[in-house]
């Protein structure tokens, strides 16, 4: 009984009041604490998403002076090429006109597209952190018209190598700018490689025009996004 009552006596002795602050005090530290370090770590993340979206900025701003400047070139090889098609189909193509057309045929390149910031933020698993859905899909949608261009790409070089350039290394002496035999350019065989390659030439002038679209919709977005942020 007198523990009980000695007890009692002490909680009635006890300064709630200082406890009941000292508690407060050390709730609203770690309340702060947390706070403040979810604050750090949103600032990080705004700073980290920041960064990813001036390096998508600065790739696409690229690739459309890449693809404005092949463009402009591709108008003029249409020119000439148009020229030497109207001559192949009525089957009355000179030697300097096939010399040309060679000439065509032996500028075929296509441009650098640059993707770094893509490979980065996908190779380090950070794609979540573009925090706008639609600016985050309108991403991924452009990089796979890139991918999409890049494999016709491919494929195009390849049909160069394997049909196009045996036509004219067999035929053609590159050196001199000769043919071994003059009357191969009025055969199918010389008008079919132009032809093919010319088509070839079409497809891929369209889908650079289709990624140039699209990389200035993606510019546009971007600076949109980084003004109203």
């Amino acid at each position: 009984m007198i523990k009980i009552r000695n007890w009692k006596l002490n909680i009635k002795n006890h300064n709630w009041g200082k406890l009941v602050l000292e508690l407060a005090v050390v709730f609203l530290g770690v309340t702060a604490g947390l706070i403040v370090n979810n604050w750090n770590l949103q600032r990080q993340e705004i700073e980290k998403e920041n960064k990813y979206l001036q390096g998508f900025l600065k790739d696409v701003n690229k690739n459309i002076i890449e693809l404005e400047n092949y463009l402009k070139s591709d108008s003029l090889w249409f020119n000439d090429a148009n020229s030497i098609l109207k001559t192949l189909g009525n089957k009355n193509i000179q030697i300097d006109s096939a010399r040309v057309a060679i000439d065509l045929i032996l500028k075929i390149k296509k441009i650098k597209i640059h993707t770094d910031t893509y490979e980065n933020i996908i190779n380090s698993d950070n794609l979540s952190i573009i925090s706008n859905f639609n600016l985050k899909n309108q991403i991924i949608n452009y990089h796979k018209t890139i991918k999409s261009v890049d494999l016709f790409d491919d494929f195009f070089y390849n049909y160069y190598n394997d049909y196009i350039m045996p036509v004219i290394f067999s035929e053609y002496n590159v050196l001199n700018g000769t043919f071994n035999d003059p009357d191969i350019i009025k055969t199918t065989k010389f008008s079919n490689a132009f032809v093919f390659y010319y088509s070839m030439m079409q497809q891929q002038k369209e889908a650079y025009t289709e990624l140039l679209a699209k990389s200035c919709k993606l510019r546009d977005k971007l600076e949109r996004y980084k003004l109203n942020n």
